[in-house]
């Protein structure tokens, strides 16, 4: 799977280049005779594309696209969809797990498609407990893989009271019984160890993500146990799902939770996006002000909305960027190229180091009202940017 050092790797590939995203349907050649439809969209669309390519560059882009459809006559439909890169000196081929809608681009690398779904994909970690054991899940792009177990055993024959040793002594006499509070706080010892275990491991998991959930599925005393020896960032990114499932396999879990634990993340990302509204001091909203700040890397997390649509201008020369019409840059006087709206936030993004989090669902209807795009400044409050 991509990551967002392959995409800054991209980024940088020497233009222009062939970028293709396909989507790769299973071919039946008695309803598609001979010509898979993938092929014959590429077909189309590349007519199109070449019609305004300048002159100067058509015959490499007519190559480029030859190179493209010779790689697809030789591919079987194994995986959902494609992402190419083809240039003179450039070739990658990469298989993707999600569907997209196909594109055909030449010039900078279109990297739109891939960075919106690599913001959209969570990894998120389920533990599955009862009193025996919890058990360790990952739940990543709708699959769910067991990682581990912890067992719960306690074994308390060694907590007998010893006695002298001698032929007519009484037998030993254990700590359940008459002194059945002393075993109570024993078991209750060592299960608060066990905890702080599990807890250690929950956050050494969540730890490789910073939007990761963790959601504690089982008893309400053994989850709380959990929960409140979680550091205090992962507590809030923490669920509790009160079911007895820890009999249920891998399988019978995915179809179990899939659906709470969608519903949970929404309620989550609304959350976030509601926090990130009402904070003036911490956070800034709306594409202007966002865009300033980002320029000057001040965000570290971009919010932005699934619906986010529009275009901006960007100076080539200084790198000014903005929306406002005018077609000349007013600092150095350049003309200034067009962009897609959400490919200039993550360009930006990109180029300051800062993440993108996409939000979907009803999270997003708020954010849209707000401009379809907020941000976390770093560590500076509004107050003392003014």
């Amino acid at each position: 799977m991509l990551n967002a050092e392959d995409v800054s790797k991209f980024s940088e590939l020497d233009e222009p280049v062939l970028t293709a995203y396909l989507n790769m349907q299973p071919f039946e050649p008695a309803r598609h005779r001979l010509t898979p439809p993938i092929t014959a969209w590429l077909r189309k669309e590349s007519k199109a594309l070449l019609e305004k390519v300048s002159s100067r560059t058509r015959a490499d882009a007519r190559e480029q696209i030859a190179r493209v459809e010779q790689f697809l006559s030789k591919q079987k439909p194994r995986q959902r969809a494609l992402m190419i890169l083809a240039g003179p000196n450039v070739w990658k081929a990469v298989r993707l797990p999600f569907a997209v809608e196909n594109e055909l681009v030449w010039g900078r690398p279109a990297l739109v498609q891939i960075e919106i779904a690599l913001s959209r994909s969570t990894t998120d970690y389920i533990v599955v407990l009862d009193r025996k054991q919890a058990r360790f899940f990952r739940y990543a792009d709708d699959e769910m893989t067991e990682l581990f177990n912890q067992s719960f055993a306690i074994h308390s024959s060694h907590w007998k009271r010893k006695t002298s040793a001698h032929v007519n002594a009484e037998p030993a006499e254990t700590t359940r019984g008459s002194q059945r509070d002393a075993y109570e706080r024993r078991i209750d010892a060592q299960y608060n160890r066990l905890l702080r275990q599990v807890a250690k491991k929950c956050t050494a998991l969540c730890r490789t993500a910073n939007d990761s959930m963790l959601f504690l599925v089982g008893d309400f005393r053994l989850a709380k146990g959990i929960e409140s020896r979680l550091p205090e960032c992962l507590r809030a990114r923490t669920q509790h799902i009160p079911c007895d499932a820890a009999r249920l396999s891998s399988p019978r879990l995915h179809v179990r939770f899939k659906q709470e634990i969608a519903g949970l993340r929404q309620k989550h990302e609304a959350e976030i996006v509601s926090k990130a509204l009402d904070d003036a001091e911490h956070a800034v909203v709306g594409v202007d002000e966002t865009f300033a700040q980002l320029q000057h890397g001040r965000v570290g997390t971009v919010l932005l909305s699934d619906h986010l649509n529009g275009e901006m201008r960007e100076c080539p020369e200084c790198g000014q960027m903005n929306r406002s019409s005018d077609p000349v840059c007013s600092v150095c006087h350049r003309e200034r190229r067009s962009l897609d709206l959400r490919e200039a936030v993550l360009d930006l993004a990109r180029s300051k180091n800062a993440d993108v989090r996409v939000i979907s669902g009803e999270a997003s209807n708020r954010l849209d009202d707000a401009g379809g795009i907020a941000g976390w400044l770093r560590g500076r409050t509004q107050s003392e940017l003014r």
